[in-house]
């Protein structure tokens, strides 16, 4: 059977529409998690704003997809300057969940790890913990164990218990995600180095110098091979704690191998980027260099400015 020309032109653009109405929201949740990883809340906002919207248009107000994109949005941001609307928006997704009496399967583990996530960048810890801890449950009476999923939860709940000043717990939580990635993908990986840097910040908070700077070498060795956000976030990992035992002067490099990490991977225009200005600026004052410390304040703050005009 012959088919005409028009009609070959028209499968593959068929196929195309067809895709794109059945994968629509995933194909946009992948690029929203792709800028978000980034720090590019400048391409992320107008999509989730959209998705909001949408779902609010079509699934209601009291759907597990909507509160989704709501604390993504609100979380957005809460992170540019917009402090009230975005802490009201994750706020109200989390009394969602919190009376949510749907199937708790391993797509709800995924939105309440994200919204964890949320909590956590909203200065909510103390819920933060306790969504993680749901998943951690979730997944660990999933069968068959997902160790890949249960190595990441134990990563962000250790960073989260970190946070809140519970440095034996996340050690401890740490360790287990740490055991897991070196048995499955060996000492000299991105995925071990990642859990190596959390676990220097818990070490640092019990001022066990020598330790997490030797997990924090490790990392930095490992990350370096592939620059991303991570290798700016373990340098600035290390300034940390060389700040922490007055080695200032070793930390200046330190905080400028973050700053550049972080620019080359984020952009110019990112919140990490501005506050690893602050933290720079905040270093210089304590050298006594005001001149300079002013300079990194001043360019920290037209980064914020030009954020907060972008998701207003």
């Amino acid at each position: 059977m012959w088919i005409s020309l028009g009609c070959l032109v028209g499968l593959p653009l068929l196929a195309i529409a067809v895709i794109r109405l059945f994968f629509f929201e995933q194909w946009i949740q992948l690029k929203l998690d792709w800028y978000t990883s980034q720090g590019r809340s400048d391409r992320a906002l107008p999509l989730v704003k959209a998705q909001f919207q949408r779902l609010r248009g079509s699934e209601g107000e009291d759907h597990i997809a909507t509160n989704a994109a709501r604390y993504s949005l609100g979380q957005i941001q809460y992170e540019n300057g917009l402090k009230e609307d975005g802490r009201a928006m994750v706020d109200k997704a989390t009394e969602f969940f919190t009376r949510y009496q749907g199937p708790k399967d391993a797509l709800f583990a995924i939105y309440l790890m994200n919204l964890g996530l949320a909590q956590r960048a909203i200065d909510r810890g103390d819920q933060a913990i306790e969504s993680l801890q749901m998943v951690l449950s979730i997944q660990r009476n999933k069968s068959p164990l997902n160790v890949d999923e249960v190595a990441r939860t134990l990563l962000n709940l250790g960073a989260m218990l970190e946070e809140a000043g519970r440095q034996n717990e996340a050690v401890k939580i740490l360790e287990e995600s740490l055991q897991i990635r070196v048995s499955k993908y060996g000492q000299n990986s991105v995925e071990v180095a990642k859990v190596k840097l959390n676990l220097a910040e818990a070490l640092i908070g019990l001022e066990k110098w020598t330790e997490a700077e030797r997990n924090l070498r490790q990392a930095i060795e490992v990350l370096k091979i592939f620059p991303t956000q991570d290798l700016g976030n373990a340098y600035d990992t290390y300034a940390r704690l060389m700040e922490a035992q007055d080695r200032l002067t070793e930390a200046e490099p330190m905080r400028e191998a973050s700053t550049t990490a972080l620019q080359r991977a984020l952009g110019e225009r990112s919140v990490d980027v501005a506050k690893q200005m602050e933290k720079q600026a905040a270093l210089l004052g304590r050298l006594n260099r005001y001149t300079e410390q002013g300079l990194y304040e001043k360019k920290a703050t037209e980064i914020r400015e030009a954020l907060k005009c972008t998701v207003s």
